[in-house]
């Protein structure tokens, strides 16, 4: 079981204690505005957690598809479904060996794996697009590491190196979230992307602790 795995039910009160959440109500509206319509795409949501993000594609009229490695994750996220068409899996290989989709949506998981799985991930998510296809990665902002925001926070490294493991906190009503993130600098990211054949289409930053990168395959 892996560190999300173990905290789901935490993750889950997190959501439960306020749905108004910051990546909810102004990264994910304003990342839209971005990308544009999605009705009828083909979308992975990969390292869909708990399926908020898929069950907003879904409800746009996408054809989604989600991936998350904790088991338990992908429980609650069908538990939370209420009859929506939406495939789950937290086998990777099940999506990830197919090779049309039209938009792969990463929310703050790139930064949840230690470096040679980043590389990994990315690799895998190129592969999977359909040409002229989109990749949407959204991570921690890497410059307010250290900062305290309302819906979590995160004690740097004590080495500012790519791929330097560091600590970030989720307050919930039953209890503190701890998991192990990664530094990943956006200079790091963008190197990553280029060098593995992806044109960056936007560079946003939202709401300070957030930052978005459209890419195309």
């Amino acid at each position: 079981m892996n560190q999300w795995g173990k905290k789901a039910e935490l993750y889950q009160a997190y959501f439960e204690d306020n749905d108004n959440r910051v990546s909810s109500k102004k990264v994910f509206p304003g990342i839209l505005k971005i990308i544009g319509d999605v009705s009828n795409k083909k979308i992975l949501d990969f390292g869909c957690g708990q399926g908020r993000f898929s069950r907003v594609f879904h409800d746009m009229g996408a054809h989604v598809y989600a991936y998350d490695n904790a088991q338990q994750e992908i429980e609650i996220a069908c538990s939370l479904n209420n009859g929506r068409d939406i495939k789950y899996s937290f086998n990777n290989e099940i999506f990830m060996n197919q090779c049309d989709y039209d938009l792969v949506w990463c929310f703050m998981a790139l930064l949840c794996n230690p470096h040679e799985d980043v590389l990994d991930i990315i690799k895998k998510i190129y592969n999977c697009l359909k040409t002229n296809g989109f990749a949407c990665f959204v991570n921690t902002n890497t410059e307010t590491l250290g900062f305290r925001f309302q819906d979590f926070y995160s004690i740097p490294p004590d080495n500012l190196m790519n791929g330097s493991p560091y600590k970030t906190i989720i307050p919930t009503s039953k209890g503190e979230i701890e998991v192990t993130d990664y530094y990943y600098s956006p200079e790091h990211l963008r190197d990553v992307f280029l060098s593995n054949n992806f044109e960056i289409v936007n560079e946003t930053v939202f709401s300070k602790q957030f930052i978005f990168h459209l890419l195309q395959k």
